[in-house]
Parts: structure tokens; C-alpha cells; sequence
């Protein structure tokens, strides 16, 4: 199962690379009818960080988070798709937030369209003591499925020969041809196969 983990720096608002580097990191790309697990850290910055330690991890205890990819319109509200059940770690010394992210809702199917992609917005509150603050909210896009439910599958056409393979394999004879097999345990052993003019196949021996 495919696996998203996403650290957040919930005063810049913004995903970056771990607990140990500051380095900015994308929104990732979510595919239609997709469902991967997510795993999400809370990292708050630390006072007078040095390079080495500029987080600490925010414990999972008392704290859930929400995650809805939608619209992000005035007083509107668009969900495409949502997750609001998270499963906090059992380690406290690498606490995070685990959950499936369902993208075969019918609203990302009407996100897409008939479209190849779309972008929508992406965002995380996290929740302590009942209230919510928003950690995270960015745009991100979602890409419609090449294999997905509904699909026929698309037969395989026979593959042309060349002509230089033609040749290489029925010998000419007149306005016949001919094809030389092997035997498979003895490539000393051939027998020549044609058809002949009275309809009849024959695979006369090659000596």
C-alpha cells in the first residue's frame, strides 16, 4: 500500500522535509480512485533552533487533526474528499496521525470532469482541546486515472514482420514458400512445411 508522509511546520504553515531539515517539500499529487495512507507529523519550531535541531515533534496525545482536499471559497463548503478519523502512533518519541485517503468519492469524480487534471485545495486542521487551528492549507491537484473502474481492456494487435524477418524465415521456391523447423533438442533435425497445391500440409524431413 503506497504511503504519503507529510511533516508540517504548523507556524510557517508549510510541509518540509523532517523533524532534522527545514527544506521546503511540494504539495504531493493525489490520483483519482487511489487510496493511500497517509501519515502526518505536527512539528513545532523550536526557540532559538540551531540547524541541527529546528523541531520538535507536537505529541499526538489530546490532539486529532482533520483533512479535507475542497474548495476554498468565503463562507462555501466543498469537501471533493475528506478524512476526519486518524489513528495516533503508539511511539511517543515519533509521534504522528495515520489514516486512508479515499480519492473514488463521487466529488472527485466531479472535480475531474472530463478533464485530464484539476487543481482544488488541500487542507489540515489540527485539533487541541476542541479548538481547531489550521496547519496547513495549499493548493494541490488531482489527477484523473488511467486504470480505473469501468476500463475494457485493449487487445494487442499481432506484431508486423519485416520483411528482412520474412525472408530469413520461408525460403522461396518457385511460387512457393517454405518454413525450415527445428527440432527443439536437436537443431541438427529440420523438416521443411508448405502447403501443397492439392490443399494438403506437409512437413517432409530435411536431410
Amino acid at each position: 500500500m503506497a504511503t504519503i508522509d507529510l511533516h508540517i511546520d504548523i507556524f510557517a504553515k508549510r510541509l518540509v522535509t523532517s523533524l532534522t531539515d527545514t527544506t521546503p517539500v511540494r504539495v504531493p499529487t493525489f490520483i483519482q480512485e487511489d487510496t493511500p495512507t497517509l501519515r502526518i507529523w505536527l512539528l513545532q519550531p523550536v526557540t532559538g533552533s540551531t540547524i541541527e535541531s529546528p523541531y520538535t515533534y507536537i505529541p499526538v496525545e489530546g490532539v486529532t487533526i482533520e483533512l479535507a482536499i475542497g474548495t476554498r471559497v468565503g463562507n462555501s463548503t466543498l469537501y471533493y474528499t475528506q478524512q476526519f478519523t486518524w489513528t495516533p502512533s503508539v511511539d511517543i518519541s515519533n509521534p504522528y496521525f495515520e489514516a486512508l485517503l479515499p480519492m473514488n468519492t463521487a466529488g472527485i469524480t466531479t472535480l475531474l470532469g472530463s478533464s485530464g487534471s484539476a487543481s482544488a485545495y488541500l487542507e489540515i486542521k489540527m485539533i487541541s482541546g476542541g479548538y481547531p487551528t489550521t496547519v496547513l492549507s495549499e493548493q494541490c491537484t488531482v489527477v484523473a486515472a488511467v486504470i480505473k473502474d469501468g476500463g475494457l481492456e485493449e487487445p494487442a494487435l499481432a506484431t508486423a514482420m519485416s520483411v528482412e524477418s520474412a525472408l530469413s524465415t520461408f525460403v522461396p521456391v518457385g511460387n512457393a514458400k517454405f518454413a525450415i523447423w527445428e527440432c527443439e533438442t536437436d537443431p541438427s533435425v529440420k523438416v521443411r512445411q508448405y502447403l501443397a497445391a492439392d490443399g494438403t500440409m506437409h512437413f517432409d524431413p530435411i536431410t
